[in-house]
């Protein structure tokens, strides 16, 4: 079974520093929970938010589907902005990133917004 850190201890490159974790808030692509918007100014707003709070970001465009309260099936591209982040700037900012990903929820108008943890989804 693959061990990235003893890996790593063999390895004739050494790192800097780990970041164990990934956060990520996704930007819906609709206002209204599926009327098609450009949100790009959203995202733009969010990676510069997770910049500051864990150092870099990183935005990546997805095309979803899901199933909506009111709508039935809704496609969108939302943008995905990620960081990798240490234990400290994860816990000390989780809050952070959830009041920002409601108040996405309330400005564009969605039944939900989705943040992720390590790969844990959380609606919001």
């Amino acid at each position: 079974m693959f061990n990235l850190t003893d890996t790593l201890a063999r390895s004739a490159v050494k790192t800097q520093f780990t970041l164990p974790h990934v956060i990520a808030l996704y930007v819906p692509g609709t206002v209204s929970v599926n009327v098609k918007t450009n949100t790009a100014e959203f995202a733009k707003n969010v990676a510069a938010e997770f910049a500051r709070l864990f150092g870099g970001s990183t935005i990546r465009e997805n095309l979803g589907y899901w199933i909506s309260d009111t709508a039935d099936l809704v496609e969108e591209t939302t943008r995905e902005v990620f960081s990798f982040a240490s234990d400290a700037a994860l816990s000390d900012n989780l809050a952070t990133v959830l009041q920002l990903a409601e108040s996405i929820k309330r400005d564009l108008s969605q039944e939900s917004v989705l943040v992720s943890v390590d790969g844990q989804a959380l609606f919001v």
